[in-house]
């Protein structure tokens, strides 16, 4: 797998945790920001390092909500630290 598709695949599962979590994506406001957007960088890069980013998919891929990322989640806190969707 290349190192861009990794990445995008990262993006998606990443955004797919955030709506399962019910976060708040970073919108295009927040990512004029380059604090917001080193921010979002860093977490779908800590997405990509994952080891068990399949696993993530797939428990995705059963349930359109969750109540935590998995414990193995690199992105655990940073999914914390979103603020709610409103």
């Amino acid at each position: 797998m290349s190192v861009v598709t990794r990445i995008s695949e990262s993006a998606d599962v990443m955004s797919g945790m955030m709506t399962r979590l019910h976060k708040a994506p970073l919108g295009p406001r927040d990512i004029a920001t380059q604090a917001h957007a080193r921010r979002l960088r860093e977490m779908v890069l800590r997405c990509a390092s994952c080891p068990d980013q399949p696993g993530c998919a797939a428990m995705q891929a059963m349930s359109l909500t969750c109540g935590a990322p998995p414990d193995y989640c690199p992105n655990r806190d940073a999914f914390g630290a979103l603020p709610a969707r409103t």
